[in-house]
């Protein structure tokens, strides 16, 4: 018989052995197994080992929505059998706390025609970056050493040509020429 109160478990990883108090039965042989319909949850499967009483927890969607704090319950019913029919179960309940996962951002490619330098003299596009909690972008920031820039195939340092510039609030980068007519020239 199992006693007590039910566990409950907080981990990053779950996987835990199911602590249950003490079966008084003289040399009982204990199986644990889940109870049926409860080891399929919302966002994974619960499993258990026969012999151990191990449980383990795959997650089996998304939960990256969670923003840092927020949480989902997750329960199951252990259950433990001595070798004569005599059983006991107990529900475990695994709580997922979300946490801050940090944005992503596309690549980006920058393509300067002859006619973006001849119209306008500088090139523009846009960052594209998402955060899967849903939280804004806070700000853009070029990383150093993380351009790569090539001309003709060939790889070449940015700044030998020209200045690129991010704006920190919109994700709006720039590329200015040092020379509009160097650049034409070398585009043909």
């Amino acid at each position: 018989m199992m006693m007590g109160t039910a566990p409950v478990y907080q981990y990053a990883i779950p996987r835990a052995k199911l602590i249950i108090p003490k079966v008084t039965i003289n040399g009982a042989t204990l199986t644990f197994s889940i109870k049926e319909g409860t080891g399929e949850g919302q966002y994974g499967n619960f499993s258990i080992d026969p012999d151990t009483g191990e449980w383990h927890f795959t997650r089996t969607q998304d939960i990256s929505f969670l923003k840092s704090g927020e949480s989902v319950t997750e329960t199951f019913t252990a259950i433990v059998r001595d070798e004569h029919g005599a059983q006991s179960e107990q529900v475990v309940t695994l709580v997922i706390t979300g946490d801050n996962d940090p944005p992503a951002v596309d690549d980006v490619t920058l393509s300067m025609t002859d006619q973006d330098i001849y119209d306008n003299g500088t090139a523009t596009g846009q960052v594209i970056a998402s955060d899967p909690n849903g939280d804004p972008i806070a700000s853009y920031d070029l990383v150093p050493g993380s351009i790569e820039a090539f001309l003709d195939g060939k790889p070449v340092d940015i700044e030998d040509y020209g200045d690129l510039t991010l704006d920190p609030g919109t994700g709006v980068w720039t590329f200015t020429p040092d020379d509009r007519e160097d650049m034409l020239a070398l585009s043909r």
